[in-house]
């Protein structure tokens, strides 16, 4: 019944992204996340901007994972990804992450990924009567900067050149 509430366009079922994700993830709003000894650069400046409660990078996160969502059902239906235009990758992606991630949600992949989502929209938006070299510096600042997050996400830089070379001749 919810799966199918997501699956029509209607853009004011993201307004249920919050419930959803305080469902599935508001019991982890006060649990202890585990030190790190060292992380990429923009972390420790989250981690020393945020301090050393559990709780506000636990709301830091969950606020996260729904901005995730919203920006993934964007992103398919920008891209037309899908038949028909909705919302169900904003229901999917908490819902796997509940059920497949881990214990804790704060986390340096997390905290990229916002910028990873948004290069990847602005590298699948070009189209044959632009210029693509601007959008292809956009989207690998974009990863650059999410890889000062997450080291491994500066091999996506790879995936985009691969995108653009496949999307660039059709």
């Amino acid at each position: 019944m919810l799966a199918s509430l997501f699956r029509s366009n209607q853009p004011a079922v993201l307004l249920a992204v919050p419930v959803l994700v305080g469902v599935l993830f508001g019991a982890q709003l006060f649990a202890p996340i585990p030190p790190r000894p060292m992380a990429m650069p923009l972390v420790e400046l989250v981690d020393h901007l945020i301090g050393g409660s559990a709780w506000a990078r636990n709301a830091l996160s969950l606020l996260l994972v729904m901005a995730v969502s919203v920006q993934l059902a964007m992103l398919v239906n920008d891209m037309e990804l899908m038949d028909r235009r909705n919302h169900f990758p904003a229901f999917l992606f908490p819902v796997l992450l509940a059920a497949l991630g881990p214990h804790v949600l704060y986390g340096p992949a997390l905290l990229g990924m916002p910028l990873v989502i948004a290069a990847l929209r602005r590298t699948w938006s070009i189209s044959n009567h632009g210029r693509a070299l601007g959008a292809l510096f956009d989207a690998g600042s974009l990863l650059g900067i999410a890889s000062l997050f997450y080291l491994p996400y500066a091999f996506l830089v790879v995936v985009v050149w691969a995108s653009v070379s496949v999307i660039g001749p059709f």
